[in-house]
């Protein structure tokens, strides 16, 4: 992955070094990689900015050379604090990920209290 654009709508980073993605692995991208102070997550890939996917709902769109890879907006999404969304492993498409039937709370108990599955596969929904 590289010259890959993040963008919540207002704000973004880019991926501009090589970064490889084995099949079947997992990403963790943050604002910060400290595990003292985020959580106790293992990040892969630290930005600078104000990149946020705050919950009170919003949207991402990955692009890579201007060409949209995906976008999804989540204003109606059910979201709690503290909670990650997760996006049902059946509807890992860029058709159904659009759907807020295809997102549940995250039930996966992280260190920190919050929940989340930062390196995991995602858990099924139903």
């Amino acid at each position: 992955m590289e010259n890959v654009v993040f963008s919540d709508g207002t704000n973004e980073f880019i991926v501009n070094n090589p970064l490889n993605i084995e099949p079947n692995s997992y990403l963790v991208f943050s604002n910060n990689n400290d595990v003292s102070t985020n959580g106790s997550i293992n990040v892969d890939f630290e930005y600078d900015g104000f990149f946020s996917l705050p919950n009170s709902g919003g949207q991402i769109s990955i692009t890579s050379n201007t060409i949209i890879i995906d976008f999804v907006n989540y204003d109606s999404f059910n979201i709690e604090s503290g909670k990650s969304l997760n996006l049902n492993p059946n509807n890992l498409d860029a058709v159904d990920n659009d759907n807020s039937n295809s997102w549940c709370i995250s039930a996966y108990g992280l260190p920190s209290g919050d929940f989340g599955t930062p390196k995991l596969a995602n858990t099924d929904c139903n």
